[in-house]
Order: structure tokens, then C-alpha cells, then sequence
């Protein structure tokens, strides 16, 4: 069951047993597996499977997250480097000085 789940890349049911496969471009293969005490009817199977797709969304979210922060950090640290007053700078070494920073994006 579990290799089926891999292969075809979606949730696989057997009367009371289920591996959930959590849909995600993003994260290596995620799976589930999920043995019931009563067979798995067509509502718990489409409940089990929103889940899945629900649980990897929320995954997906939490690393967007987790590089926007990080992407946060690299901007401050940039800024940071940089002269708070450009003209001063330009006075200092007798330069006619302009930057425009662009943060970097995913």
C-alpha cells in the first residue's frame, strides 16, 4: 500500500487500512498510514483525504513562512552594511554617490 501510494501519489484505501499521501511539490514524500477499527467508508475515505491535502498546505505554509523570515534577517543584515546618509559618504570622498537596494525574493 505504501509503495502504491509513492507511485500513483495519492491516498490508498483497503477496507480498514489507509496511507494518506500528503500532496507537496515542496517536501519529500509524506505518508500516513492509518489502520481503523471498522472498514473505511467513502465519507471517512473523502474526510481522511481532505485532510492530507489540508495537512500539506499547512506544511507548505509553514516553510513560506520560515524563508520569509529568513529572507527578513538577510535584509536587515544588507541594510546594516550600508551608510545610513549617502551624502555624507559622497562628501567624505568627494563622489557624487545613489543606491537603490531591492531585497531579494524567492
Amino acid at each position: 500500500m505504501l509503495q502504491r501510494a509513492v507511485e500513483t501519489r495519492e491516498c490508498v484505501y483497503c477496507a480498514n487500512l489507509a496511507v494518506l499521501y500528503f500532496p507537496d511539490d515542496d517536501m519529500p514524500v509524506d505518508l500516513a498510514y492509518v489502520r481503523a477499527r471498522r472498514p473505511i467508508g467513502d465519507i471517512e475515505r473523502d474526510l481522511l483525504s481532505l485532510f492530507a491535502a489540508n495537512v500539506a498546505v499547512s506544511v507548505g505554509n509553514i516553510e513560506k513562512v520560515r524563508i520569509q523570515d529568513a529572507l527578513s534577517t538577510a535584509r536587515k543584515i544588507q541594510e546594516s552594511m550600508l551608510p545610513e546618509i549617502v551624502s555624507e559618504v559622497s562628501a567624505d570622498y568627494g563622489v557624487d554617490l545613489c543606491a537603490h537596494l531591492i531585497p531579494a525574493k524567492k
